[in-house]
């Protein structure tokens, strides 16, 4: 059994390090309730494996909680951090049953039939036996270390818990305070070296990982695309996002982010040009404005500008999960979104924000699956016209980008609508879509960048290749242009547009000039990758197992906004905690109406009548007592005593003149004290007390060395 207190100390560890103190503190009492108590129940295996049962049943129903509130399965893991509330029941059988350990084939169904199978063939069985206070103490420092929210408090925590159990341990076997403080000082200097090697070792994976393509992970303020990268591109067939379309066509291309500033195969936004008239903060986000009595959304980038009337219902329905790594997910919008709807149900610290190239982030949902409408207009209302950004070129492209804009003539054409229109030609006719790409050779030529390499060499690439590559030789045509990432929006199923990993899109925003002096021109939508890779899907997109998959997706996803309801949510706590309340009470009837009281070692104790004649041995009780136990009332002493032969063969003999003397004197009560009887037998016991202390010390080695 480890230390009294230091599992309930661990449990109140847990319960701070994983953000549950109320939960810890209850585990904490139930447990080291067995030191107050003197109930105790004489459980036999049937009950044990019931124990069992109902841990692995506290499981399940942690992980259909969890997966009610969107853990996916590869973060099954995560859910180790329960594990000490899912461990408790079997915990607690251990504890307050009357026996000291339960059969190692209680926690193994095919162990039990084969021991089952070997009874009833008449074999002799005898189960392997275990104690569990030590592996559930293991177990629940293993899901404190992985639910800590702070790496140095959790150290700070695992210290303090290792030195009080080498106090209590080295307490037992003779206490030394500086081999003690020694020890402590050399495990926390071993624990905290190793904590820094993992911290560099964790930094070095997520610096060394690869970026995602499908803009599933990009932020709105960065994107690292995969130019430059070789090999294939992995994309994924599982559908991001869905869309319904209540009103209107549908758009081609569902905006993610935009960005205007590009280097070393990263998109950024930057904010250059600001107006400190105007309503953005520094990094050039604007805050969102609520319509009155709604919960439509809307962005103003003038405080005397009126707002727009809205009418209901919405045009498009956006369905899907957000990353959960990210404080603030952009979210996926149509060409000239106006409105944003349903943002109130994830939550009242959820809003919304918008920065100048229109990318709308939205930040503090309660859930990761989210559902809202938006309303489109005629023209945008979050994209500010073109800055010097817009026509930013970076010195390492500027040579290639120039020699392909001046073999196409995109200074000399007339308008926007024609340098489009060469550059559509361009790609068209000469360039291949491709997600393979081969190591280039080494030679002088080849230490161009990726894009260079693009548009004079290979003349191969994906939609990324084809959307830089169009934005810098537009920018070098005098062309105003940005980078934007999204989805294409060309499969349907039903009512719903699916969007999948491979519909991850990149493409470009284009100023187009007005023709009226009044109005300045817009931004629109410019995507010249060739069309044959919106086919290179099909046959996954039709295989049946992802049809199967997403079937469970989307029936998934329905349940979470289902359950994502005040009312339904309601509902659902209230059939779960009922549950656990009868359950609760059924299990304590049963532990109430089998219960023992736990037989006190005091009754135990022999008490001699009054007026009987002692003997020096007599008072040898309490330490042959700490070797032998209680003597049992009605038990002789020289027949208790024999029973030392066992500890101590080699005394026997001691032990039979001691026993002999003992009756001699106890029933000759006429023998003087100071005799030579008395001197014997009192010559004899200090004998035994010096054999009985080198037994208890050499227990107490064996003990501390096992």
């Amino acid at each position: 059994m480890p230390p009294r207190l230091l599992s309930g100390i661990t449990l109140l560890f847990w319960g701070s390090m994983t953000g549950h103190p109320v939960l810890g503190l209850i585990a904490a009492l139930l447990l080291e309730s067995k030191s107050w108590l003197t109930t105790r129940w004489e459980f036999g295996p049937t009950t044990y494996v019931r124990a069992w049962h109902y841990s692995v049943l506290c499981a399940t129903l942690i992980a259909i909680l969890s997966w009610i509130n969107g853990t996916k399965a590869n973060q099954l893991h995560s859910l180790f951090i329960w594990a000490p509330l899912a461990l408790l029941p079997i915990e607690l059988a251990m504890r307050f049953g009357t026996a000291n350990k339960i059969p190692l084939n209680t926690f193994s169904f095919f162990a039990r039939r084969k021991m089952q199978e070997d009874e009833r063939l008449g074999r002799q069985v005898e189960p392997r036996m275990i104690h569990t206070s030590y592996p559930y103490l293991a177990v629940t420092l293993l899901a404190t270390a992985m639910g800590s929210r702070s790496e140095w408090h959790h150290l700070a925590g695992m210290s303090l818990l290792i030195a009080i159990a080498l106090f209590f341990n080295a307490r037992k076997a003779g206490f030394r305070p500086w081999a003690w403080a020694v020890s402590i000082g050399c495990i926390i200097a071993l624990t905290s070296a190793g904590q820094w090697g993992m911290f560099k070792l964790r930094d070095y994976y997520r610096s060394s990982s690869a970026p995602d393509h499908e803009n599933h992970h990009s932020s709105a303020d960065e994107s690292r695309t995969s130019i430059g990268r070789l090999g294939r591109l992995k994309l994924s067939s599982r559908i991001f996002w869905r869309m319904r379309v209540h009103q209107g066509p549908p758009p081609p291309l569902v905006r993610v982010a935009t960005y205007n500033r590009y280097a070393n195969a990263v998109w950024k936004y930057q904010y250059l040009d600001r107006d400190p008239n105007a309503p953005h903060d520094e990094l050039g986000y604007l805050g969102q404005t609520i319509l009155p009595q709604s919960d439509i959304r809307v962005f103003k980038d003038q405080e005397s500008a009126p707002l727009p009337v809205i009418e209901e219902p919405a045009e498009l329905t956006m369905i899907g999960e957000i990353n959960p790594r990210l404080i603030d997910n952009p979210l996926p919008l149509p060409h000239f979104t106006q409105a944003i709807g349903g943002i109130a149900k994830l939550g009242p610290e959820s809003n919304l924000d918008c920065n100048t190239l229109g990318t709308v982030r939205l930040a503090n949902p309660e859930y990761h699956v989210i559902q809202y409408q938006i309303w489109r207009g005629k023209h945008s209302t979050t994209e500010r016209a073109p800055d010097k950004t817009d026509l930013d070129i970076p010195a390492k492209e500027q040579a290639s980008i120039r020699k392909i804009s001046e073999e196409l003539k995109l200074k000399e054409l007339p308008n926007t609508a024609l340098k489009i229109q060469a550059l559509r030609h361009f790609f068209t006719t000469e360039f291949a879509y491709s997600t393979h790409l081969n190591t280039p050779g080494l030679s002088k030529r080849n230490r161009r960048t990726a894009i260079s390499r693009f548009l004079e060499e290979t003349r191969t690439g994906h939609c990324e290749y084809f959307a830089t590559a169009t934005t810098l030789l537009l920018r070098e045509a005098g062309v105003p242009t940005r980078y934007c990432i999204g989805f294409a929006a060309d499969e349907k199923d039903q009512d719903e547009w699916l969007m999948r990993g491979l519909d991850a899109h990149a493409w470009c925003r284009v100023w187009i000039p007005s023709n009226d002096s009044t109005h300045g021109g817009h931004w629109q939508d410019l995507d010249l990758t060739p069309p044959s890779w919106q086919h290179l899907g099909e046959g996954k997109r039709n295989q049946w197992q992802r049809k199967l998959s997403d079937w469970w997706q989307m029936l998934s996803e329905d349940f979470l906004l289902w359950r994502s309801e005040e009312s339904n949510r309601s509902q659902v706590s209230t059939i779960i905690a009922s549950l656990i309340a009868v359950l609760t009470l059924w299990i304590a009837w049963r532990l109430w109406k089998s219960r023992r009281p736990r037989q006190s070692h005091t009754a135990k104790v022999y008490h001699p009548p009054s007026g009987v004649s002692q003997t020096p041995l007599n008072r040898l009780e309490p330490q042959l007592g700490k070797i032998l136990g209680p003597r049992p009332v009605g038990m002789p002493l020289p027949e208790w005593l024999a029973q030392l032969t066992e500890h101590l063969p080699e005394q026997s003999e001691l032990i039979n003149k001691l026993s002999e003397s003992h009756n001699h004197i106890r029933f000759c009560p006429d023998v003087p004290s100071g005799s030579p009887e008395d001197q014997a037998i009192d010559s004899l016991c200090k004998q035994l007390q010096r054999q009985l202390k080198s037994c208890q010390k050499h227990r107490k080695r064996s003990n501390h060395s096992d």
